[in-house]
């Protein structure tokens, strides 16, 4: 639901299914700040995601990420912030998210996702372990779990190939 107020926009979906890309693209068009969210949390801890879920577990991560989101949700001006793919799907992340921005799922096949994740896992502490045969079947069953939370997006942006005009169109004069 679109309000009249200028809310932080939140990109949301898998990894890879291109939030960070399509997030600084929105805000550069749309004047806004641009928060890419593990980033955030990298900065404030020194550390990767690869490194703190290695040192410290994925709940404690997890954490972090939630006081990282509520900080990036009360950001002044308000951003296009593009978040981790499990960050939706933890605590009451989903209903902040939605109590106080506009969401945006961006839905990408199954097929294009292991394409693109396929090329690179080493930086993606839940693939860097699985061999290349074990990718699919895991983006399968992890989708399918989170999915739930995404589609409690206010919007669905669904394509392999989405772009920003795609995020303009959906949202409107009213993320300018």
């Amino acid at each position: 639901m679109l309000r009249s107020e200028v809310q932080p926009i939140v990109l949301l979906g898998f990894m890879g299914c291109g939030k960070s890309t399509l997030g600084r693209e929105l805000a550069a068009v749309c004047n806004r700040p641009f928060i890419d969210l593990d980033q955030w949390v990298e900065s404030s801890q020194k550390l990767t995601v690869s490194e703190l879920f290695a040192r410290h577990g994925e709940h404690a991560f997890r954490e972090l990420e939630r006081r990282s989101l509520l900080e990036a949700l009360n950001h002044q001006p308000p951003a296009v912030i593009a978040l981790g793919g499990g960050a939706p799907c933890f605590g009451s992340n989903m209903i902040d998210i939605n109590r106080r921005a506009i969401s945006i799922f961006l839905d990408v096949s199954i097929t294009e996702l292991v394409h693109r994740l396929s090329v690179d896992r080493s930086h993606r502490p839940l693939l860097s372990q699985l061999n290349s045969h074990e990718v699919e079947p895991f983006v399968a069953a992890k989708l399918a779990e989170r999915r739930p939370f995404y589609e409690q997006a206010h919007h669905r942006l669904q394509g392999n190939n989405l772009a920003v005009e795609d995020l303009l169109a959906k949202l409107g004069s009213s993320v300018r």
